[in-house]
């Protein structure tokens, strides 16, 4: 080992130790580390990677490339367009919370809702911008029903990428791109690691905040049982209501199953992974906005401070026991 690799380390760790002393970083400072960064799909539990974000963001961690599936692929790309964690913030708030709701239900014919609002977010983020002309390296992926393959959005219009990548199958309307439909990538691949390593050298982060196929039922529940009754024992103050999943339970997790296998084997194959405990709020849960955000900033920002402690003691302990060679 090099005398001049040894200063290195000791540069980097000291400046760590010393770091607290400062505050924040100004715009001068070097970061802490660079990172790739990959967001996965979860409903309103996505929002918790605003929170991710800002904990990053005074950690003084860097950014080098971003990529994302479904509500993950919105965040990634507005990462992408040079926003910061405030702007995405109040930028999504206004559309997932004070607009009531993101979905825009209609007659059903291949789908439960329109999508004009979420295509109306997509065009005002992002208008006509391309992807190749992003200030920082994006992706987003999507399923192409055709073929039946992930798609890897790396060129185009960026928010017709983004509205692919988001289009749960059965919920939104799917996409028609080039002759073919495209719907949510999470079908696929919720959590695309994978994808980043092909692109990336560095170290890749990824924050999951999947949504874990569960479906409850209660034991009077059967297929034959007449939706009345169903109904029935919801507005009865005096029966006992039948749980049963609705159809958007149904649609969500079936879309889910299929990445499930897919996503335990991503997590593993990132350099760090984050998992914000969301659990509690539901997949459309866009009331709890700000709790949500809060959740995966406090979550973040603790773990990112242990993964410092943990890493400057490992590099201590390195110098400890390797011998400088002359």
């Amino acid at each position: 080992m090099q005398a001049a690799q040894t200063v290195e380390i000791i540069k980097k760790f000291t400046g760590r130790l010393f770091k607290p002393l400062t505050g924040k970083l100004t715009a001068n400072a070097q970061p802490t580390r660079k990172v790739s960064l990959v967001l996965s799909g979860g409903g309103a539990r996505t929002i918790a990677q605003i929170g991710v974000i800002r904990a990053m963001e005074e950690a003084g961690i860097e950014i080098e490339m971003v990529g994302g599936t479904s509500g993950g692929a919105i965040i990634a790309a507005m990462l992408a367009l040079g926003w910061d964690s405030e702007r995405i913030r109040k930028s999504l708030r206004r559309y997932m919370k004070e607009s009531g709701s993101l979905l825009d239900y209609v007659l059903p014919v291949h789908s439960l809702t329109g999508g004009k609002i979420i295509n109306g977010m997509s065009a005002d983020a992002f208008g006509e911008t391309r992807i190749e002309d992003l200030p920082r390296t994006f992706f987003c992926v999507s399923c192409n029903l055709n073929r039946a393959e992930l798609v890897v959005h790396r060129s185009g219009l960026l928010r017709k990428a983004v509205t692919s990548s988001i289009a749960i199958p059965g919920m939104m309307p799917p996409v028609a791109m080039d002759g073919e439909l495209l719907v949510d990538g999470g079908v696929l691949n919720n959590l695309p690691v994978d994808v980043m390593k092909q692109f990336s050298t560095g170290e890749v982060w990824a924050v999951d905040v999947s949504i874990k196929p569960e479906v409850k039922i209660c034991q009077r529940y059967s297929g034959s049982l007449p939706s009345w009754k169903i109904w029935w024992s919801r507005i009865n103050p005096f029966a006992e209501p039948i749980q049963v999943p609705t159809v958007v339970d149904i649609l969500m997790n079936t879309a889910m199953l299929a990445s499930q296998r897919q996503s335990e084997l991503n997590r593993r194959l990132a350099d760090f992974c984050l998992q914000p405990p969301v659990e509690e709020f539901k997949i459309f849960d866009f009331k709890s906005y700000d709790r949500i955000v809060e959740v995966g900033y406090r979550y973040a920002r603790q773990a990112i401070a242990e993964l410092n402690v943990s890493t400057s003691q490992a590099e201590l302990s390195f110098l400890r026991c390797e011998p400088i060679e002359e």
